[in-house]
């Protein structure tokens, strides 16, 4: 949908996992997603992976707002910043 009405996509510029601990099948396993920071044209974002209280794992996403068309950085609008923050 931002790709049509704004020109505008979100590509993975960096991303650093730890993991702790392992799953094992049919564990229930929550994931969460916290945003970490909003830059110019990126975000940074938090996810975890926990079970009981105890994480399994950390993941760190760096995404970056890219033009649909030309692919290269940009800003990211007002109105989205408002989304993420």
């Amino acid at each position: 949908q931002l790709a049509k009405s704004e020109n505008i996509v979100f590509v993975v510029r960096k991303c650093a996992a730890d993991y702790l601990l392992p799953a094992r099948l049919d564990d229930e396993v929550v994931v969460t997603l916290q945003v970490q920071e909003v830059k110019v044209a990126s975000i940074v974002l938090l996810q975890k992976m926990v079970i009981n209280n105890i994480i399994l794992s950390n993941f760190e996403v760096e995404i970056v707002c890219v033009d649909s068309r030309s692919m290269k950085p940009k800003k990211i609008t007002d109105n989205l910043r408002k989304i993420f923050l």
